[in-house]
């Protein structure tokens, strides 16, 4: 069993040692630290996890973090990022964000300067399927900006009960507002002449949207795409789940636990189940729950994707959640080195950059940036 993050069952061959022999220059260009011996290259092994009935293998497993590894509680100071606000649907600038639902808004958050290293993520908030909004922005994000990097934070349609109980704006409304945002991203990145690679990133329900965009390509697109957009796709390069859920059947299992029973009804609701009347609560039997679950859509053609998961997390529990998708991915990919797995030990379900290994997860996103990733596609099977 994982005792602490990365510290079980290593093997002695790091599987970046096989990255860097195929000559990623200019990741170690950005982390001189990759090409020293015991630096990063300690960031990523091959294990076999010893489980009680059987073995998983899991990809990468980031180890504890080091001196340095993990970002202070609040962010450096740096001058304030050029922030603007659009509407996705139209890819239209606006002066007032507050004529229009948060669902249509994406603020954008600009680098001092923008070219073909730039960098593009693309922020999905959680909350449930059912609150939050695209200012729910974490600092290890923000942080990116003064990196270089070119940051969307988006609102999505949240699901919800109307006046007579019916349920609206349910699954998969909130995924294909997320795909039209990765198309509005795409445009921006080409207009201004930054990295077309697109890197989506989100928290509990933000993780499971960007794990299940990321895995289900040409599926659940948007209708209808404004002209301006129509030119571009929502396939993504590279994917940051932190603590989503990828098992939404496990989620809504019925429970005693209150947390696990106001977790149940976001489900329902997000499924668009019968409004719940009585607690605990349960969708029916014939619910779609691997429809719109991440574990069962991964494949060969997925992006990589980092997870970041709380070791202590009641709500979205690693082991049920992102050790499964993990490991899944890691074996669909024929160890590739396609699934990263950060489980912080001490972590509850509000994971952050103090707790997250940030060596780790800037330099998947670097490598996500610079393509290094799709030299490494090319020897997936098929």
């Amino acid at each position: 069993m994982i005792t602490s993050r990365g510290t079980a069952c290593r093997s002695s061959r790091p599987l970046w040692g096989e990255m860097r022999s195929r000559g990623p220059t200019a990741y170690r260009d950005h982390h001189p630290a990759v090409g020293a011996p015991g630096g990063f290259m300690r960031a990523c092994h091959r294990v076999l996890l010893a489980c009680a009935t059987a073995a998983c293998w899991i990809g990468c497993i980031v180890p504890d973090p080091g001196p340095g590894d993990t970002l202070p509680p609040t962010p450096p100071p740096h001058a304030p990022p050029l922030v603007l606000s659009y509407r996705h649907l139209t890819a239209n600038p606006i002066s007032d964000p507050s004529q229009f639902p948060d669902s249509e808004l994406i603020d954008l958050y600009l680098p001092a300067a923008v070219g073909p290293a730039t960098g593009v993520v693309l922020w999905v908030h959680g909350g449930g399927w059912v609150a939050g909004d695209r200012s729910g922005i974490p600092a290890w994000v923000l942080q990116q900006v003064p990196r270089g990097y070119l940051v969307g934070s988006m609102g999505y349609r949240l699901a919800f009960y109307d006046a007579g109980g019916v349920p609206r704006d349910t699954f998969p409304a909130a995924v294909e507002d997320v795909k039209l945002a990765v198309r509005f991203m795409k445009a921006l990145a080409r207009l201004l002449g930054a990295s077309p690679r697109i890197i989506v990133a989100g928290a509990s329900a933000g993780g499971h949207l960007v794990s299940f965009v990321g895995a289900t390509a040409g599926e659940h697109e948007p209708s209808p795409i404004d002209p301006a957009l129509a030119g571009f796709d929502s396939t993504v390069n590279a994917v940051v789940d932190i603590v989503g859920p990828t098992d939404l059947r496990a989620l809504a299992t019925p429970s005693s636990d209150p947390f696990a029973q106001l977790v149940a009804a976001d489900v329902a609701t997000f499924l668009g189940c019968p409004q719940p009347i009585d607690t605990p609560y349960t969708c029916p039997p014939d619910t779609d729950f691997d429809g719109a679950s991440v574990n069962p859509q991964l494949d060969v053609t997925d992006p990589p994707i980092y997870f970041g998961y709380g070791g202590i997390d009641n709500l979205v529990p690693a082991a049920t959640h992102g050790l499964p998708a993990a490991a899944r991915l890691y074996q669909v990919t024929g160890e590739k080195l396609m699934s990263w797995y950060d489980l912080a030990e001490t972590a509850w379900h509000t994971l952050d950059g103090t707790q997250l290994n940030m060596t780790a997860l800037q330099g998947f996103l670097d490598a996500a940036r610079d393509g290094q990733f799709d030299e490494l596609r090319t020897t997936l099977p098929h």
